[in-house]
């Protein structure tokens, strides 16, 4: 018998072919076999319990159209310029599967195996500057043919077919790559073309392609990143921008590398393939001086870099990286409240009423550590402008390794979290070491001089002052740097000078001696009156100390000269300044 093949086998096999359809139709003759046509097919045979169909090849052989293709030269020795065309031949003696849910397909070997042909249509490529000696190009936008009856006319290197002249609607079919001469033209069918006419075009000869290519701009120096060079790289255009530090660099790398010399203009680059001198074009912005006085100017210009940027990051500089959340918390506020944070793991928080201006902190507590706020009682918000906001900051200070003229910053430690670029800035930070507030030991002499001196001039008071049971207490909201003088003018009272703040405190040794600091309303420093001890002071006695704070000195200038102000301008510009530690207040 002849060999047979299973339905379930043939079916998964159908595959899409442009042959003759060929339809079989078997039915069930109830005894096990298959009838054709009202016929018993030899062979044929149904397993009603498993299943199984068994049908013999000859019940499917048909006569099917079978496409062969041949390749043909368009030219001789080109093997670069080949066509396909094909042709139909007709097969009987196959076996053919076709379900009609199907498309046809068919099996010519005892082996059951899917065919596939592919080819391209259409690819065409013609050297029309052909039998012309190098160095040679194309002259863009002078070109037209004829393809198969139609006209191409060619624009800035690309192929139109089809154009209206009433609209300028085109169909684009190819390309010209000028420097190579070659014709491109796509989806064409193999059949349809057979040769190119060229009706019209110039040509050009005697330029030479180059790799690379130097040049000076007409003026200098140049604004940085201003500079960007064109050039024309087998039909396409390949651009190169100027980076910070001078360096020529393309959307691929690999087309155009080079750099630029900002303060004199030359510029030279390498391309991956040869360009036409001729394509090659440039634009920058260049910059002028205009002298300045340096007595009108308050500074030497000379100091001052040419493009008018000035660093204010240096290598070793300690820095603080932040970024702020803004956070509403609305209109109703009550003494008890918790406000959860919209963020976790904070570094900082503070509130800001409508105006911006901040919410004492006395008013609330935060609780960083499990990310809340929580409103002190009594509260009274009376002096705030409603609605308030929380403003939830991440921060991290660290220190610079290394800077660069394109203003990148290289960080001596890792960041501990990711930072959006929204709303993120890196700070200067001044640092301060540890401030902490302190006195000297009091000392006493019987008259005072006018000198403010560090040690006694003179003979000790019969007085004694008592600081080791009674110590001079100092907080860090009210201390300043400042030498102090305590005067007797009677055995009973007191006056308290300042060799800056002069006279700040007058009563009586009955009375704690604690003038205040009007910037804190809190005292510079606090005597007990129990120090004086049990008398024995006499007019014109004075005790002597010092006293530090933990303030640090710190000189903010900020100079903008005279100037005409610009229409419409923003007014926005700024800075502000932060006092951060990581002590409490004592």
């Amino acid at each position: 018998m002849a060999e047979s093949v299973s339905s379930a086998s043939a079916s998964s096999k159908v595959k899409s072919n442009p042959f003759t359809s060929a339809q079989t139709q078997l039915c069930d003759d109830g005894n096990g076999g298959l009838l054709q046509n009202g016929y018993r097919v030899d062979g044929a045979s149904v397993n009603y319990a498993t299943g199984e169909i068994r049908i013999p090849k000859s019940a499917f052989k048909h006569g099917l159209n079978i496409a062969e293709y041949t390749r043909n030269h368009l030219q001789n020795g080109s093997p670069s310029y080949e066509s396909v065309s094909g042709h139909l031949r007709t097969v009987t003696d196959v076996v053919v599967i076709a379900p009609q849910t199907a498309q046809v397909s068919f099996i010519s070997s005892p082996d059951t195996r899917t065919i596939n042909e592919v080819f391209n249509l259409g690819a065409q490529v013609f050297d029309i500057l052909q039998d012309i000696p190098y160095p040679r190009a194309a002259l863009l936008n002078s070109w037209l043919f004829e393809v198969g009856g139609k006209l191409i006319t060619e624009r800035n290197g690309v192929l139109y077919q089809d154009l209206d002249p009433r609209t300028g609607a085109a169909r684009a079919v190819g390309t010209l790559d000028a420097l190579s001469g070659r014709v491109s033209l796509n989806d064409i069918a193999p059949d349809m073309l057979r040769e190119i006419k060229v009706l019209g075009g110039i040509y050009t000869t005697g330029d030479f392609a180059v790799k690379t290519f130097s040049g000076h701009t007409a003026t200098a120096p140049l604004k940085p990143r201003s500079f960007t060079v064109y050039a024309e790289m087998n039909g396409k255009m390949i651009v190169g921008r100027s980076q910070a530090d001078g360096s020529l660099k393309s959307d691929n790398e690999q087309d155009l590398q080079g750099t630029v010399d900002y303060e004199t203009g030359f510029f030279t680059f390498t391309t991956k393939q040869p360009i036409l001198p001729l394509s090659v074009r440039y634009s920058a912005v260049s910059q002028s001086h205009v002298p300045l006085s340096a007595e009108r100017l308050g500074i030497n210009p000379t100091r001052l870099p040419a493009d008018g940027r000035v660093p204010i990051f240096r290598a070793g500089d300690y820095v603080v990286l932040s970024n702020e959340m803004v956070q509403e918390i609305g209109s109703v506020h009550s003494a008890g409240q918790v406000i959860p944070f919209a963020r976790t793991n904070c570094d900082r928080v503070c509130v800001i009423d409508a105006n911006g201006q901040h919410v004492n902190a006395d008013k609330y507590v935060d609780d960083l550590d499990n990310n809340k706020l929580t409103w002190n009682t009594p509260l009274d918000l009376g002096e705030y402008t409603l609605p308030l906001k929380l403003v939830l900051i991440h921060e991290e200070d660290n220190r610079i390794v290394e800077t660069d003229i394109s203003g990148n910053l290289k960080l001596q430690d890792p960041i501990s979290r990711d930072y959006p670029i929204e709303n993120t800035y890196i700070s200067s930070a001044v640092v301060g070491g540890d401030l902490q507030t302190r006195s000297t030991e009091p000392f006493t002499q019987t008259n005072w001089h006018g000198i403010w001196e560090n040690a006694r001039n003179g003979n000790p008071t019969r007085g004694v002052l008592n600081v080791k049971d009674y110590p001079i207490v100092l907080t860090s909201d009210g201390a300043i740097e400042e030498r102090w003088r305590i005067e007797f003018r009677s055995p009973t009272q007191i006056e308290v000078y300042g060799e800056n703040l002069g006279l700040v405190w007058d009563n009586d040794v009955n009375t704690d001696v604690a003038p205040i600091n009007p910037a804190t309303d809190k005292p510079y420093f606090t005597l007990p009156k129990q120090a004086f001890g049990m008398g024995g002071w006499e007019a014109g006695n004075c005790i002597r100390f010092n006293t530090f704070g933990t303030m640090m000195p710190v000189w903010f200038l900020r100079v903008i000269q005279p100037h005409k102000s610009a229409r419409n301008q923003d007014n926005s510009d700024g800075f502000r300044a932060c006092l951060r530690g990581n002590t409490e207040i004592l």
